[in-house]
């Protein structure tokens, strides 16, 4: 049998050449295109090395030739009984290549329990690696979209009916960390809809506002909302969106790195549509959040009840933008319901009439 090797030589202009290796039971001969080369065994020592230990080095005793090969079924050769030397040598070579495969194959199993625990704790990852983005930046990014809208003339910033929502939506932000900086803004839009932007800035739908029937519905919403900001679902949509090995390079590196990438989404922000999970965690933190202002918690689940019921046999280009973006189904609804039926018994506080509200909007809207 010829087992693939190199012999090495100081002679020789490159130092070694390729050739094979033949064995006798009691001679090596290397064999290649340039050189034929026979040492018998009592001249020969037995030894290993290499990248972890993977070749096999075979050297006469004067260190005049040396020949390496990977194919370690060499060892199975007769060639090297009936020499206590060789012997010796080869059993302390197999034990080697042993231990090193144990060490491999317990290199490759820690290697793979480590990335599974990454794969099973993907979300809190994300959830730890969005924690880490400078609110500072979060601000800058929601001001830079807000700027964008502004430039076409669709955001009002100034108007009565402006004034009593924030005023309403407060209720609700001024149990919360003062830090967030909340502001809230009116979008001449008449699709029904409202988004959270990065950073604290809300914006509400002319259409969504005129659509809702109380503000106990209105508020849900805006709670919805708060909530998608303080759960920094924002960042955590971009992190989802990247593969494991990207997750891990950015959980390992500099704050740089993090940066980079919210950067480099912020001028999409529209085009980053929230995940079914952030959306129950939107609902349930909502839901606490309207508790804490002692406002009646039923109003998010009648407003998506009420768009759900009304369109629940359009075509899905035509369904309000609201549920497209914010995907509302029986589930959800009945969600919302079971923690209405499990939240303590509390006196909600009594607001205005909406009515009042929308016909300043149909006034406003009126004068454009």
């Amino acid at each position: 049998m010829h087992y693939k090797a190199i012999a090495y030589h100081e002679g020789w202009e490159d130092g070694r050449i390729s050739g094979t290796i033949s064995l006798t039971g009691t001679t090596l001969t290397f064999t290649s295109s340039e050189q034929t080369i026979s040492l018998y065994k009592n001249e020969l020592e037995l030894d290993f090395g290499g990248t972890a230990n993977r070749q096999i080095f075979i050297k006469s005793k004067d260190n005049k030739y040396a020949f390496s090969t990977a194919d370690k079924s060499i060892l199975a050769h007769p060639f090297f009984e009936n020499n206590q030397g060789l012997q010796a040598q080869k059993r302390k070579a197999v034990s080697s290549f042993r231990k090193t495969k144990i060490f491999l194959a317990a290199g490759f199993l820690l290697f793979g329990i480590f990335i599974g625990m990454i794969i099973y704790n993907r979300s809190t990852i994300v959830r730890q690696m969005a924690e880490k983005v400078p609110y500072s930046l979060e601000k800058t990014i929601g001001k830079s979209y807000l700027t964008q809208l502004t430039l076409t003339g669709d955001i009002d910033s100034s108007s009565q009916a402006l004034t009593i929502l924030r005023e309403k939506v407060a209720l609700i932000t001024n149990n919360i960390d003062s830090s967030y900086g909340f502001r809230v803004y009116i979008s001449n839009d008449t699709t029904i809809n409202a988004f959270a932007l990065p950073g604290g800035i809300m914006v509400f739908n002319v259409g969504l506002l005129q659509k809702a029937e109380s503000w106990e519905e209105v508020l849900g919403v805006a709670a919805h909302e708060v909530a998608h900001v303080t759960e920094k679902h924002h960042a955590r949509g971009i992190f989802s969106r990247y593969g494991i090995w990207t997750l891990i390079s950015i959980a390992i590196g500099d704050g740089s790195v993090l940066t980079d990438v919210i950067t480099g989404f912020g001028a999409n922000m529209e085009g980053l549509k929230y995940s079914r999970l952030y959306e129950t965690e939107s609902d349930t933190k909502g839901f606490e959040y309207l508790q804490m202002a002692k406002i009646d918690p039923s109003g998010l689940r009648i407003f998506f009840a009420k768009l759900s019921e009304e369109h629940k046999d359009d075509a899905t280009s035509v369904i309000p933008q609201f549920l497209s973006t914010h995907p509302s189904n029986e589930n959800r609804i009945e969600n919302i319901k079971t923690m209405e039926d499990k939240a303590p018994k509390t006196e909600y506080i009594i607001l205005s009439d909406y009515i009042l509200f929308r016909n300043l909007l149909i006034d406003k809207n009126s004068e454009c």
